[in-house]
C-alpha cells in the first residue's frame, strides 16, 4: 500500500519536467533529435531516483516516459509520432561524435577500463555535448564513469578511430596512480572500474556488422601503437614535459604493447 505522503506518479513527472524540460532552448525543442536528448536525460533521472528506489513508481521505457510527459505538458509535444521521433533519435545518436580517455598507469603497463553492464569492458567514453571540445568531453566522461579527475594527466596526444557512422576520439592520459580512488558518478550505467594489464586485456565477445571480431579496446590500443607520434617514441624514456603533464617519467614500449595485441 502506498504511503499517504508519497507523491503520485504524475506529481513526480511534473517535478522531473520542471527540472529538465521547461527551459529547453527553442531551437532544440523544435528538432526531435535534440528534444529527445533532454527527454532521455529526464528519463534517466526518473528511473534512477524514483522507479529504482520506490516500487510506487513503475519503470518506464523512454517511449512510454515521453508519452506521459507529452500528456502532462502538451506544449512540448511535436506533431510527429513518438515512435517516429524515437527512431530519428536512435539514428542521430549513432552519428554523434564520441570522445573518451585512454588512461595509462605510471609504468604504462596497465589501462583503466570501465564495465558497462555485466560483461562489456571498454574505455571511459561518451557522446560529445553541444559546443564541447574533445579534451573537455574526455575529462568529463572519465570523471562521470570513474570518479577520477584526470585533467592533470592529460597529454596532447589523441587517437581517432571510425566506428560505423561516427568518429571516436580518444585522448591519452599518462602516469595515473593505480592508488587513485575510483567511484563512478553515473547510476546504473557503470558496474565496475578497474586497472587491466595491457598483456591480459579482458575478453569482449562482440562482432561488428560484417561478422568480424571487434574488440574495441584492443582496436583502439592498436591504432594508438601504430600512430606516428607513438611509434616515433619507441622505447625511449619520455619526460613529463614531453606530454604536457606533471607526471613522473615513464616508458612508451610500443613493441611490447603491439606484441600483446597480436
Amino acid at each position: 500500500m502506498k504511503n499517504a505522503m508519497t507523491p503520485k506518479v504524475d506529481e513526480v513527472l511534473e517535478d522531473v519536467i520542471s527540472r529538465f524540460l521547461l527551459d529547453i532552448p527553442e531551437e532544440d525543442a523544435l528538432i526531435p533529435e535534440r528534444l529527445f536528448f533532454y527527454l532521455e536525460e529526464a528519463h534517466w533521472f526518473y528511473n534512477d531516483f524514483f522507479s529504482e528506489v520506490n516500487p510506487a513508481y513503475p519503470p518506464l521505457t523512454l517511449v512510454d516516459f515521453t508519452e506521459k510527459v507529452f500528456q502532462l505538458n502538451p506544449c512540448i509535444r511535436r506533431s510527429e509520432s513518438i515512435s517516429s521521433m524515437s527512431r530519428q533519435f536512435d539514428e542521430y545518436k549513432s552519428t554523434v561524435p564520441v570522445c573518451g580517455g585512454i588512461l595509462f598507469s605510471e609504468d604504462m603497463a596497465k589501462v583503466l577500463l570501465v564495465q558497462a553492464g555485466k560483461w562489456r569492458w571498454t574505455f571511459p567514453k561518451g557522446k560529445k555535448e553541444k559546443g564541447e571540445r574533445d579534451a573537455e568531453c574526455a575529462i568529463r566522461e572519465v570523471f562521470e564513469e570513474t570518479g577520477l579527475d584526470a585533467s592533470s594527466y592529460l597529454t596532447k596526444y589523441t587517437v581517432r578511430v571510425r566506428e560505423e557512422k561516427r568518429e571516436t576520439t580518444m585522448c591519452v592520459f599518462c602516469g595515473v596512480p593505480e592508488s587513485s580512488v575510483l567511484l563512478p558518478r553515473t547510476r546504473n550505467e557503470i558496474s565496475a572500474v578497474d586497472w587491466h594489464s595491457v598483456a591480459n586485456l579482458p575478453y569482449i565477445g562482440k562482432y561488428d556488422s560484417r561478422g568480424h571480431y571487434a574488440n574495441s579496446v584492443k582496436r583502439i590500443l592498436r591504432e594508438l601503437a601504430h600512430s606516428t607520434w607513438f611509434a616515433a617514441l619507441g622505447n625511449v624514456e619520455v619526460s613529463a614535459a614531453a606530454v604536457r603533464s606533471p607526471v613522473p617519467q615513464f616508458h612508451f614500449n610500443t613493441d611490447e604493447i603491439l606484441s600483446c595485441l597480436d
